[in-house]
């Protein structure tokens, strides 16, 4: 999803779009990729999708009640973050998908509740399928995000052909914590293709 974010620094908070749509997008966009964005956003928050828009990405904007809403808060070093979730647009479902064609899939989930494994394995085959793992990896604790075990990614991430983590994201996703061993597990565990962040 684009998402509506409040960022505060110290005392000061800006509001802006936000999401791994928007920001993942815009840079494929600036690289001279052709892209297009599905997402969904509330009634009377489609100015978030404006910057997009006029960067000349198409933007399939489905129908929804809520937009989804983070909290961003950094200390004055921004080195740490506390995140918290105000609301959630509805799931990605296999028909907002129906109908589109693309070489690629990047996938983007901000939480659990975002793309079930329905839609991944509708999508898997169809074309290349990129995954940023975070949204799976997030758990939410009175509002507050968590990081926490995504339960279906034996079956989720063979589905994938390219996988996006960070350092703490594949440390969470393999139980590993040396990078030799992160990469090992995902070559004979998980059996996908390519991995972005180790060597």
């Amino acid at each position: 999803h684009v998402t509506r974010d409040y960022v505060r620094i110290g005392d000061r908070e800006t509001v802006m779009p936000g999401g791994t749509a928007f920001y993942a997008s815009m840079a494929l966009n600036s690289m001279g990729a052709r892209v297009a964005v599905v997402t969904k956003v509330a009634a009377g928050d489609e100015s978030l999708l404006a910057d997009l828009i006029g960067s000349g990405i198409h933007v399939v904007c489905r129908a929804c009640e809520h937009t989804t809403v983070f909290e961003n808060i950094y200390a004055q070093s921004t080195s740490a973050r506390v995140q918290k979730i105000r609301s959630l647009a509805d799931p990605f479902t296999v028909t907002d998908v129906a109908g589109l064609s693309a070489r690629s899939f990047h996938l983007g989930p901000l939480t659990k509740h975002d793309i079930p494994l329905e839609l991944i394995a509708r999508l898997s085959g169809q074309a290349v399928l990129l995954l940023d793992v975070q949204g799976y990896l997030r758990g939410v604790d009175k509002g507050s995000v968590v990081p926490s075990e995504w339960e279906q990614k034996a079956e989720g991430l063979s589905l994938v052909n390219i996988l996006k983590a960070d350092e703490s994201e594949a440390r969470i996703l393999s139980g590993e914590t040396d990078p030799r061993q992160i990469v090992f597990f995902r070559t004979f565990k998980w059996g996908i293709e390519s991995f972005h962040g180790y060597p």
